[in-house]
């Protein structure tokens, strides 16, 4: 379970992801080289399973991504990886707008909505930058 795996976009290998185990979870680091300037969610599968794993966020040039996963996740041999482009400029599936709260972004303001963030969405609404969480 432990090494390197590539991740793909479109059908191409943009990036890789480390895998590295520390006591009862993974420590994952993600990092692509994307051309163009979408929000991208990085998405696994194991053994069937499919795992959001998080935002990547600009870092230099490439965008990049670091959690911990418990082991219990990652609990097969078959285990892959891929790009999902985060719904932006308002362009939410139907199915996110039926249950979903759009919260604006202030970065100023402390962000109370962290331990959601799970299931949002990032998109940009009348202008604004913002999230829509799922409930």
């Amino acid at each position: 379970m432990m090494g390197s795996y590539n991740v793909i976009l479109r059908g191409k290998t943009v990036g890789s992801v480390q895998l590295s185990k520390q006591g009862l979870y993974y420590h994952l680091r993600c990092s692509c080289t994307v051309a163009d300037q979408n929000i991208y969610r990085l998405l696994g599968s194991c053994e069937g399973d499919q795992i959001r794993f998080g935002v990547l966020v600009p870092e230099g040039n490439r965008l990049a991504l670091e959690t911990k996963i418990p082991s219990k996740k990652l609990s097969g041999e078959a285990l892959e990886f891929w790009l999902e482009s985060a719904a932006i400029h308002g362009q939410a599936s139907a199915k996110r707008e039926y249950h979903s709260k759009f919260i604006p972004i202030y970065p100023d303001e402390p962000f109370e909505y962290l331990s959601r963030l799970k299931k949002s969405y990032m998109e940009i609404r009348n202008g604004k930058p913002g999230i829509t969480i799922t409930d």
